[in-house]
């Protein structure tokens, strides 16, 4: 819990600068569990409030840069870190335990860098997930329509592709024993490949209806 609690702080920071760079507000507040980190948990979101800036257009386009771009630059930086594991690293040293653990971690962080931006939209739009399963909940959210409301934030055909990194990253988080097998890996690398484009399109998708719902208010 305290890796992310300090990544939450981190991107709390990510979030400020953004916003003091490109919309100049007179004072930024926040507050909450990041200030003390005494009552932060996974579902915890980035408590802050702006003086000087009024008009919801910019409110919602705030929403989408700080949020949405500061995942989805973290998403480039994962498939860098990705493609030069799969040319160098693995191409050398071939399909070892060793490579085995890191071609899953970079599953995992690649999944949970995406559960954190489905999170803030949820967080934004609804903030209702339920206590139990909210993980396979906020994923399936994602794939809503709300009428009224928002957007679709990804497809469905992108959400099944999802499911399958956030099962194995639940197995690999709370099942220690686990082996990694490479028939597996390399089907789940298969998958994140044919995910990425799709997630990626989605939520650049979803970028324009911020904006467009932010000038029509």
């Amino acid at each position: 819990m305290d890796e992310l609690y300090q990544a939450a702080k981190l991107d709390a920071g990510t979030i400020i600068r953004h916003i003091t760079e490109h919309y100049h507000p007179l004072r930024i507040y926040q507050w909450g569990s990041l200030i003390s980190g005494s009552h932060f948990s996974e579902m915890s979101d980035i408590d802050i409030g702006i003086e000087g800036i009024t008009d919801p257009a910019t409110f919602y386009r705030i929403m989408a840069d700080a949020e949405i771009d500061r995942g989805l630059q973290a998403i480039g930086k994962i498939e860098a870190t990705m493609q030069e594991f799969q040319n160098e690293v693995l191409a050398i040293s071939g399909r070892t335990k060793m490579t085995a653990m890191i071609a899953a971690q970079l599953l995992e962080n690649f999944y949970t860098c995406l559960e954190t931006i489905f999170l803030r939209i949820s967080q934004f739009f609804e903030n209702n997930l339920p206590h139990d399963a909210w993980h396979a909940a906020l994923l399936e959210r994602m794939t809503l329509h709300v009428s009224g409301v928002r957007d679709a934030a990804i497809a469905d055909e992108t959400r099944i592709l999802l499911d399958e990194l956030r099962r194995f990253r639940h197995f690999k988080r709370y099942y220690f024993e686990l082996e990694y097998d490479w028939a597996r890996l390399d089907y789940l690398l298969g998958v994140y490949r044919r995910a990425l484009p799709l997630v990626s399109s989605d939520l650049d998708s979803f970028k324009s209806f911020l904006k467009a719902l932010g000038s029509d208010r």
